[in-house]
This record gives C-alpha cells, sequence and structure tokens, in this order.
C-alpha cells in the first residue's frame, strides 16, 4: 500500500509522517479547537436569534433618543456605556416604543428612519433590522473567531519565516573551555 507509514492528522488537514505529530503539530491544536469553538458558539446563538424574531412582524420606525449611562473612573475620566436606541414605531394604530439591544457606540441620528422588527404580541419587543441589533451575540463571536483565526495565522507565519533553530546533533562546545 502507498500510504504505509503515513498517517492523516485531520487537525491540520494534511498528511504527515509519524515522527512529525508531536510538539509542533500539537501546539497548534488548543488554537484550531478554540476557533471551532467559537464559530460553533456564534453558529448556536445565530439560531436562537433568529428563531427569537421569526415571529416578529415589519414596521416603519424612527430613533426618538439616544440613551447611555456616563460612567466616572477614580481617576476622573470618563465614559459612556450602555448606550442604546429608543425607537418608537406605530402598529394598529397605536405608538409603540423599545431599546435597541446592539453593542459598541451606534451610528444612528435622533429622527432617522429605521425598519424594526416588532413582536405582535408584546409592544414593549422589538430589534432594528440590523446585523448588529438583530444578532448581537452571534456577531460578537464570529468578529471574535476571525480576529483569532487572524492572529493564529500570523503568528504560524511569523514562526515559519523565523530564523530556524539549530537542529544539529552535535554538541556546541563551551567558549573559555580548553
Amino acid at each position: 500500500m502507498a500510504l504505509a507509514g503515513i498517517k492523516v492528522n485531520f487537525a491540520l488537514g494534511r498528511l504527515v509522517r509519524p515522527r512529525q505529530i508531536g510538539a509542533q503539530a500539537m501546539s497548534k491544536l488548543p488554537a484550531f479547537l478554540l476557533i471551532i469553538a467559537l464559530l460553533g458558539a456564534a453558529a448556536l446563538l445565530f439560531r436562537q436569534e433568529r428563531q427569537y424574531v421569526a415571529g416578529f412582524v415589519e414596521a416603519p420606525a424612527e430613533i426618538v433618543e439616544l440613551r447611555s449611562e456616563r460612567v466616572t473612573q477614580g481617576d476622573g475620566r470618563q465614559y459612556s456605556t450602555n448606550v442604546h436606541a429608543v425607537v418608537a414605531y406605530n402598529l394598529n394604530g397605536q405608538l409603540h416604543h423599545f431599546s435597541t439591544q446592539f453593542f459598541g457606540v451606534p451610528k444612528w441620528r435622533k429622527g432617522q428612519t429605521v425598519v424594526a422588527l416588532v413582536s405582535p404580541s408584546a409592544s414593549d419587543v422589538g430589534r432594528v433590522k440590523r446585523l448588529d441589533d438583530l444578532y448581537p451575540k452571534s456577531a460578537g463571536l464570529a468578529a471574535l473567531a476571525v480576529l483569532c483565526a487572524i492572529a493564529f495565522g500570523i503568528g504560524w507565519l511569523a514562526r515559519k519565516s523565523g530564523p530556524r533553530p539549530n537542529n544539529s546533533s552535535k554538541p556546541t562546545p563551551l567558549r573559555g573551555a580548553a
């Protein structure tokens, strides 16, 4: 058989000789497992978030207020936290409000028109029809997985192109030894 003496290393997705499977290949395994775990968690959260808005209906809406909490640190520096928009929409002739669910700094302006996905049974539940408001958790985990993959790739390239260790079997002579 032509493949005698060769094992398939599924973590790396390539054929390697048995003596090559060791510390070098195993050092890559945690990074691959982390990326796979993050993508798997993002997929599960995406499914849950998609099911959550499945019965919602579209309604034209308007951003009526931007809210945030101002936090002051001990050294006097200030920053905003819990930034979200209050959205007003009209459904069945009645005016309703809900707060957005996105993370980060909003790109919305007060008075801006948006499309809202709202619950027909609960008037204060809704999402703006935008990726970061519809799927905030899954989008965040997917972005983290991409950043981890980029960092892993940069590290792999740096190790591959960096100086090679001395692999000779001869011991190096000590300086000053006579």
